[in-house]
């Protein structure tokens, strides 16, 4: 080893001595002079010293010389040279104890394992001296930091004949330890045993058995058998080497064991004994199959000795039903190697939905292209709330003085969703050339109030109400009419009872109602649309599901999807592809025609009972709704901040308004936007949602926003007190929000009532962060901030002047779980409250108001 000395240079020195003494009790004495490379030079201010031991200490001093003498000595710097690690201890061990094949594993323990950095591992052959290196088998930082010190090198590259010397060396920088002690191998002959035979059933009449050939000396393998419980085994077959297989004749139900031996000149090594049972039955499909639609043919295989322009059809079985392929009992895996549960093969129940089943379209039930697909469903809702209600005409509690009676509610609804589809179909991308698909749903609902004359107009009725229906949610029929290309772009026709979303977050028109719908989409699917006509069927009051009776209220839609529409721009800009962002424009028409509707519990819902909706003992003035609505919007990401967007514009005319009392032109505006940038598994996102008021309600211009039946997803949607919650306007039909939806519109009922364009609108601020915690668990957190846009409308109806446009605090958080990972099983919970702002608490109160959840859904 050597070391390397440096110092400051001394005046008028023409030469340095450098001094060393090695431990503490030895003299100073001289290693090497310093002197100048050329005269006349200085001399240079380092030196060397290249005689070190391993693991010794060392102090070293300067002297500076010139023609007068020494000076006085510098000062002293000690220096300890590295320890080489300690000797490793080395033991030899075999693969497989039992047998005696060419193949050792190299086990040793590093006695320092905070200090060695590698192992160099050198064999020899026996009593040769004549060392050679393996390989260096390197520590990783995890190794040191654990102080792991067993450590283990496989050698399979080894005569089998020949005995072999092994040793290791520690290494720790510059240093080694000493050799280890020496290991040694004997000579090995015999084979390896064959490893993981298994044995699966072929058919009914083969068994298939299959092992891992290990051995590398082998002359053959020899295949035997026996009943369980017996001694004596029975020769099946004399194999070659690098045998891997081997198909056994077997008889339906026998049970058998079997066992694979290595062969050869020096010896034998069997493998462990492994049962199996050849199936009872012939192979069949998996699944549940259910019986199948197409008449069979013959299925005999016939073969010819001289081939014709039929011989293809001579020498194959016809297989009339091409999904029903059969598909012996068969066991991939020995199974001692993996989980039972995660073996591919599956016989199929018709309790488990993601085995092949028949009721799930995986078998056609007609012909070869006529499938069926059941689904089953229960969704439960537990709820608790909070919002304000008057005491009536008849309070619950007759000695309170108080306007508002108790506020609190509890809600439970249980939906049992049975939907049944037969459709036809050939491959997994084209369309379905033709559908039914029907869903009904059985509701039962309780709400429990703590208030008369809520439940029913008629007090009589109390605090509480169990009510229950049956409807038809989808009644439908899909024909495709024409392919538009090869990329499978197509127009179909539906025709029924359907669901129809007409923007990205519900804000308009999101309803499952009777119409019929032409729907297209072109370029490979970039562009999308449809055209739609509604006939609106009326809602029960309790539940919000269809009833069987027609209203008059029509709704026509159109609406484009472009996919993608910056790509080109984007190409063109700056020659990439700019994708994600997909852009919408739509139209709606609402011809919601003159009527009187009271609803299940006897309120007046049509027209809304506020203002001049009735005259005195006559009959409701009943309005008609002509509005039309264009929409912009867009949905995606730019980049990496993700953007949902949506604007509409409506016009048109309102024949008469129960609050002005007067047709009304109707002109207003709605805007919402929701920007949003993911970080791994979390979403930090802000909204905006703007929706027109009206500022003068006297004058004939409406200018307050209503949607046609909303039900958005937007700023915590389903989990905000504020979306979530319908809140009554005191002493009138009307309500200052219906349930899910954001829209402060003052209608009598979303699913019931009409839009009402005379409103005070609203401005929505939102921040919120959604977080994917696990693929089990979603949360959602958000803040909103509301205020009316204009108080106009309420000042008039409630008779009230200089309400303040603050409505309040909207907190909310939502929980979602899947245990499963899968849509079966769905857990979601959510709260909400509502801090009430200036605005609020001059029409009702400043009481919290709360919203609180739990839902299950179970799918099958």
């Amino acid at each position: 080893m050597t070391a390397k000395i440096s110092w400051r240079s001394s005046a008028g020195a023409t030469s340095y001595r450098v001094e060393r003494a090695r431990g503490e009790g030895e003299d100073f004495a001289p290693v090497v002079e310093v002197k100048p490379a050329k005269e006349g030079e200085p001399p240079e201010t380092k030196a060397e010293d290249p005689s070190l031991e391993i693991g010794a200490s060392y102090r070293y001093r300067v002297v500076a010389l010139n023609a007068a003498g020494a000076s006085e000595p510098s000062s002293v710097e000690e220096l300890q040279t590295l320890r080489p690690p300690s000797e490793v201890r080395a033991s030899l061990a075999v693969i497989d104890s039992d047998t005696h094949e060419a193949e050792v594993t190299l086990t040793w323990t590093d006695a320092e394992p905070e200090r060695s950095d590698k192992f160099t591992i050198e064999r020899a052959r026996h009593g040769s001296g004549q060392w050679e290196k393996l390989d260096d088998l390197r520590k990783s930082r995890k190794d040191k930091k654990s102080g792991k010190a067993d450590f283990e090198f496989f050698d399979d590259a080894i005569d089998p004949e020949t005995a072999y010397d092994y040793r290791v060396v520690a290494r720790e920088k510059l240093t080694e330890s000493p050799p280890s002690a020496v290991a040694r191998t004997a000579p090995r002959g015999a084979p390896r045993a064959p490893r993981d035979l298994r044995v699966g059933a072929f058919s009914t009449e083969v068994a298939q058995l299959r092992w891992r050939d290990v051995s590398r000396n082998e002359d053959g393998y020899l295949v035997e058998r026996r009943r369980p419980g017996s001694e004596e085994w029975t020769e099946l077959a004399r194999l070659p080497a690098d045998a891997t297989s081997y198909s056994a004749a077997v008889q339906p139900g026998e049970a058998w064991e079997y066992r694979v031996r290595a062969l050869n000149s020096r010896g034998e090594a069997a493998s462990p004994v492994v049962g199996g049972r050849a199936p009872r039955r012939d192979a069949a499909p998996l699944g549940v199959v259910g019986p199948s639609g197409v008449t069979r043919g013959p299925t005999g295989v016939t073969r010819t000795a001289q081939a014709t322009p039929d011989a293809w059809r001579e020498n194959f079985s016809a297989l009339p039903d091409r999904w029903r392929i059969t598909f012996p009992e068969w066991d991939r895996y020995p199974e001692q190697l993996v989980d039972p549960e995660e073996k591919p093969y599956e016989e199929g129940s018709w309790l488990n939905p993601y085995t092949q089943s028949v009721i799930k379209g995986d078998y056609p039930v007609l012909g070869n292209d006529i499938f069926f697909n059941l689904e089953l469903q229960s969704d439960t809702l537990a709820e608790g709330r909070a919002f304000p209600i008057p005491s009536g005409v008849s309070t619950a509690e007759p000695s309170d003085p108080q306007f508002f009676g108790d506020f609190d509610q509890f809600l439970f609804n249980q939906n049992f969703v049975i939907s049944a589809e037969l459709f036809q179909g050939d491959t997994a991308f084209r369309p379905k050339d033709f559908a039914v698909k029907l869903t009904g749903v059985g509701n039962i609902n309780y709400l429990k109030a703590f208030e008369d004359n809520l439940v029913d107009i008629d007090v009589r009725e109390g605090e509480d109400r169990v009510d229950g229906v049956f409807a038809l949610q989808e009644a439908l029929i899909d024909k495709h009419l024409v392919d538009l290309g090869s990329s499978y772009d197509f127009i179909t026709l539906i025709a029924g009872v359907q669901r129809f979303q007409s923007d990205f977050r519900g804000f308009n028109f999101f309803d499952n109602n009777l119409g019929v719908r032409l729907q297209t989409n072109y370029l490979s699917n970039r562009l999308q649309l449809n055209l739609a006509w509604f006939h609106q069927l009326e809602k029960d009051t309790n539940s919000g599901l269809n009833t069987f009776d027609l209203r008059p209220q029509h709704v026509f839609v159109a609406n484009l999807y472009f996919q993608d529409v910056f790509k080109e721009l984007g190409r063109a800009l700056t020659g990439h592809d700019v994708l994600g962002y997909t852009l919408l424009l739509n139209y709606h028409y609402n011809l919601d025609q003159r009527s009187t509707e009271y609803d299940d519990n006897g309120f007046l819902v049509r027209p809304t009972k506020i203002g001049a909706a009735t005259s005195s003992f006559g009959p409701p003035n009943e309005k008609e709704l002509r509005i039309h609505y264009l929409g912009w919007g867009g949905e995606g990401h730019i980049g990496p901040l993700n953007i949902s967007h949506q604007y509409y514009l409506a016009w048109g005319q309102e024949s008469f308004n129960e609050i002005s009392g007067e047709k009304q032109d109707v002109l207003a505006h709605f805007f919402a936007l929701e920007l949003s940038v993911d970080v791994d598994w979390l979403r930090f996102k802000g909204s905006y949602l703007y929706a027109s008021g009206d500022p003068n309600p006297t004058n004939g211009r409406a200018s307050g926003f209503s949607a046609i039946f909303d039900n958005p997803f937007f700023a915590g949607s389903g989990f905000s007190y504020f979306n979530r919650q319908n809140v009554p306007l005191v002493q009138t039909g009307a309500q200052l929000t219906n349930r899910l939806s954001l829209l402060p519109d003052l209608r009598s009922s979303k699913t019931q009532g009409q839009s009402n364009f005379v409103n005070p609108g609203l401005h929505l601020f939102n921040v919120g962060m959604s977080a994917r915690v696990t693929p089990k668990l979603f949360v959602d957190f958000n803040v909103n901030f509301l205020y009316f846009d204009n108080t106009a409308p309420l000042e008039l109806v409630l008779v009230q002047g200089d309400i303040d446009r603050s409505i309040g605090v909207d907190y909310n958080v939502g929980v979602q779980y899947r245990p499963f990972l899968t849509d079966n099983v769905i857990v979601t919970a959510g709260a909400g409250a509502l801090v009430p702002g200036e605005g609020f608490r001059a029409i009702y109160s400043a009481k919290t108001l709360y919203s609180g959840f739990l839902a299950l859904t179970l799918t099958y």
